[in-house]
């Protein structure tokens, strides 16, 4: 009981809090799919892909930015 309530004091030493988190949600009998989802995508794994597409969804709405941002101060500019 005692592991259960300082889990989060926990950083540093040994597992991290993310691993907690799935051996608490572990113990319950069944875990619905969104639950299934957000411990897959907390995995360090799957972070790296996140921030990938992360990354690349910011640079479009960098460069559709720009493009709106251009086609606003010289309307007749189109991009070919």
């Amino acid at each position: 009981m005692e592991r259960e309530i300082h889990s989060g004091l926990r950083g540093s030493k040994g597992e991290s809090n993310n691993q907690d988190r799935f051996e608490m949600v572990k113990r319950d009998d069944k875990l619905n799919p969104i639950e299934r989802a957000v411990l897959k995508l907390g995995e360090p794994e799957n972070q790296g892909r996140l921030l990938q597409i992360a990354w690349l969804i910011s640079l479009l709405m960098m460069v559709f930015g720009l493009i709106i941002i251009l086609r606003t101060i010289f309307p007749n500019f189109t991009v070919t």
